[in-house]
C-alpha cells in the first residue's frame, strides 16, 4: 500500500512566481538602489515582444517619462542576457538603465492602474526570483522620492484571529498604525498595547514574496521571546495614499487576542506550544490507547502514549493516497522494527475564503496544521503500523486541543 502513495509537500504559493527562497535562486536590491541606478524611469505599455534574432529588442510604447530623456512613442530596448521581463497586459512602470537596458518593473496591483494603483517592483532573472525590497510602492512615491529623496511608507490595519468553529477569520479590537522611511530605515508603530521586553519599533520588510504585497513586522525573532506580524496589503487608501493592511501574528501562534496581550504584557512568558490528545477507538487488539502529540523544547514534537517513551517525530508532510484523497502524515522513528503513522485529515477543500489564509502570513508547519485545522472545524484521522514493508490501518481517532502553554524564557 505504501508504494502506492505519492508523497509530496504542499508549500503555499508554489505555483506563484516566485513561491519560497527554498525554490529558486533568489537575487535581492534594495528600492532605493533600483531608483538611483536607473537612468530612465517612465509609464509604458508593451508594444510587442519580438522573436527570432530580434528577441531580445522588446517595443514599448512610453507613455510619460517620470525620470531621463527618452521620448514618448514607441522606443525599442533590450535586456541582460541572463535576464528575462515578465510581460505586461496593460502599462506599467519601466526601469531603464544608462544602456537602455530593461532592468525592473513596477506593475500594478491586479494589472488595473498605474496612477491609483500599489505597484509591486521586481526584476528579471532566467531562473528564480529578482526580489526588490521595499518591493511595493505608489506612483505618488515615486514621483516624491524622485523630487525630494524621501520614500515614506504609512500603513493601518487590524489585526484578525481565527473564529472557534469556522474557517474564516475575523478583525479584532487590535489596530495597527504607523508609518516607515525606508532611505533612514526607520518605523514608528502604534496599537499593540503595552510591549514588556520587546524594542519599542519593529524592523519592516515589505518584499513582495510570490508576488503578493506583504507588510512584516518583526520585533523578535528569537525562539525565546518572539513576536512577528504579517500583513496582507490590499491597496491603497483613495486619499491618503495609506498601504491598507490586514494583519496576523505569526510569531507566537495564539489564537484569541486576549491571549496575545497576556503575551505581550508578560517578560516571563516564552514560545507557545500546544499538546493534542488523540482520541482514539478501542479495538480487539488495542482497547485503550491514551495518545497525545505533544510540541515543545526537547524534542520539539513527539508522540507520547505509545510504549514505554516517546516516540520522536521523523516526517511530516502532504500525502496523496491511493484514493485520491490528500492527509496530512506524521511518521515516527521506527522502534522494534515498526512505525507508527498518524493520517490526520486535514486537506478537505473548502470553498471558504479564508479557510487557509494564515499559511500566506507564513504559518507553517505540523502545530501550524492541526492548530488552525482544529480551531476551525473538527479533526479526525487513522492511526497506522508500517513495519518496514506494509502499512496496516489499525484504528481511527479524533483530535483535541490542551490549552495554550507558555515556555520560560532563558538567559534574560
Amino acid at each position: 500500500m505504501l508504494d502506492n502513495l505519492r508523497l509530496g509537500l504542499v508549500v503555499a504559493g508554489l505555483l506563484a512566481l516566485f513561491a519560497s527562497p527554498a525554490w529558486a535562486k533568489v537575487q535581492s536590491t534594495n528600492l532605493t538602489d533600483v531608483l538611483a541606478k536607473s537612468e530612465t524611469i517612465a509609464i509604458v505599455k508593451v508594444v510587442e515582444f519580438p522573436g527570432g534574432e530580434a528577441l531580445r529588442k522588446p517595443r514599448l510604447n512610453v507613455l510619460r517619462v517620470l525620470k531621463g530623456h527618452l521620448d514618448a512613442g514607441e522606443q525599442e530596448v533590450s535586456y541582460a542576457q541572463d535576464e528575462y521581463p515578465a510581460q505586461q497586459a496593460g502599462e506599467f512602470v519601466a526601469f531603464l538603465d544608462s544602456r537602455r537596458k530593461w532592468r525592473f518593473t513596477a506593475a500594478p496591483l491586479g494589472g488595473r492602474n498605474v496612477e491609483s494603483d500599489l505597484l509591486l517592483v521586481y526584476g528579471f532573472s532566467h531562473e528564480g526570483a529578482h526580489l526588490v525590497s521595499p518591493g511595493i510602492l505608489s506612483l505618488a512615491q515615486l514621483t516624491e522620492y524622485l523630487k525630494s529623496g524621501r520614500l515614506v511608507y504609512s500603513f493601518s490595519g487590524p489585526v484578525w484571529f481565527p473564529q472557534h468553529g469556522k474557517f474564516p477569520w475575523a478583525p479584532s479590537g487590535v489596530r495597527i498604525k504607523g508609518t516607515y522611511d525606508a532611505v533612514r530605515n526607520r518605523a514608528h508603530v502604534i496599537g499593540l498595547g503595552k510591549l514588556a521586553g520587546f524594542p519599542s519599533e519593529p524592523s519592516i520588510d515589505m518584499t513582495p514574496w510570490a508576488q503578493k504585497p506583504e507588510l512584516h513586522l518583526r520585533y523578535s525573532g528569537r525562539g525565546n521571546r518572539p513576536l512577528e506580524i504579517r500583513g496582507e496589503v490590499q491597496g491603497l487608501h483613495p486619499r491618503t495614499g495609506a498601504l491598507i493592511a490586514r494583519f496576523a501574528v505569526s510569531a507566537p501562534e495564539v489564537l484569541r487576542e486576549a491571549i496575545l496581550k497576556r503575551y505581550l504584557a508578560d517578560t516571563r512568558l516564552g514560545p507557545c506550544y500546544y499538546k493534542f490528545p488523540l482520541r482514539c477507538r478501542a479495538t480487539k487488539d488495542y482497547p485503550k490507547l491514551d495518545l497525545s502529540l505533544t510540541f515543545d523544547a526537547d524534542p520539539p514534537c513527539r508522540l507520547e502514549g505509545w510504549g514505554s517513551g516517546p516516540l520522536e517525530i521523523q516526517s511530516t508532510g502532504a500525502v496523496e493516497t491511493a484514493e485520491s484523497h490528500w492527509v496530512w502524515r506524521v511518521e515516527t522513528v521506527a522502534r522494534e522494527g515498526r512505525t507508527v503513522v498518524l493520517d490526520f485529515n486535514l486537506l478537505t477543500p473548502t470553498k471558504a475564503k479564508d479557510a487557509h489564509w494564515w499559511k500566506a502570513l507564513g504559518g507553517w508547519g505540523l502545530q501550524s496544521e492541526l492548530l488552525y485545522a482544529l480551531n476551525s472545524a473538527p479533526v479526525r484521522g487513522t492511526l497506522s503500523l508500517n513495519d518496514g514493508k506494509t502499512l496496516r490501518a489499525i484504528t481511527s481517532f479524533s483530535v483535541d486541543l490542551d490549552p495554550v502553554t507558555f515556555g520560560p524564557v532563558h538567559g534574560e
